[in-house]
């Protein structure tokens, strides 16, 4: 599905993160230092006409976070 920029209404390309694991999550419950082990990987996508990033929740990672507990 192709995703649109929100300031500008132009296309978002996806990204890749790039760091410790190479990857981003997100929890409902507060980790500390260290992210525990139920997160929900997020994918970064970036508009090609003024770099507004926005992460998504892509495929079975948004049940994952729904149902996490």
């Amino acid at each position: 599905m192709k995703k649109t920029c929100n300031k500008c209404s132009s296309e978002l390309i996806k990204g890749y993160i790039k760091g410790l694991q190479g990857e981003l999550g997100v929890s409902k419950k507060s980790s500390g230092i260290f992210i525990g082990l139920n997160y929900s990987e997020v994918s970064p996508y970036i508009c090609t006409n003024c770099g507004f990033i926005e992460y998504y929740l892509e495929g079975n990672e948004l049940e994952k976070f729904k149902n996490e507990k």
